[in-house]
């Protein structure tokens, strides 16, 4: 009996837990994906040489995708968001009829991506670190917000 996993044992404060990674939401909006210790030994010992790749990643965040609304692109263009290759998180997304990915533009949905996808594989770091954190594409700050509401209203009266 004292082995059973409640609803509260999955989540506390603003962290999300799984079977191989943890999540959590940082105050700044981006998300820190953590390697906990189940996810830690298996890392290790699916690669001799301690390397962990990105298809290994996928398979542990497979849990992530089955029991939230989170998934994982290793290429963000994939999303319909800029021409960038780095690897994204999204939630909030989904597959539409047609095998598109959508929001139906959400105020909810997220984007997160790896900023330093072209000078260093993230797994690398995940394995290294224990954790790594991606980006939000969302305004941190409220002089961004308030940039973002003057260019939709320039937008809208054409000014």
């Amino acid at each position: 009996m004292k082995n059973i996993k409640t609803f509260e044992t999955f989540f506390d404060n603003d962290i999300e837990h799984y079977r191989y990674l943890d999540l959590e939401h940082l105050e700044n909006g981006d998300l820190k994906i953590i390697l906990n210790s189940e996810g830690l030994i298996e890392a290790k010992e699916a690669n001799e040489d301690g390397k962990f790749n990105e298809s290994e990643f996928y398979n542990f965040f497979e849990d992530i995708e089955s029991n939230s609304e989170y998934m994982y692109f290793q290429d963000m263009s994939v999303v319909g968001i800029g021409m960038s290759e780095a690897p994204c998180v999204t939630n909030g997304y989904y597959y539409d009829d047609n095998g598109v990915t959508d929001d139906d533009y959400s105020d909810d949905s997220e984007i997160y991506y790896y900023q330093d996808s072209y000078i260093k594989d993230f797994t690398e770091e995940l394995l290294e670190n224990g954790f790594v954190v991606f980006r939000t594409n969302k305004p941190n700050t409220p002089e961004q917000i308030e940039d973002i509401k003057l260019n939709k209203v320039t937008k809208k009266y054409n000014l």
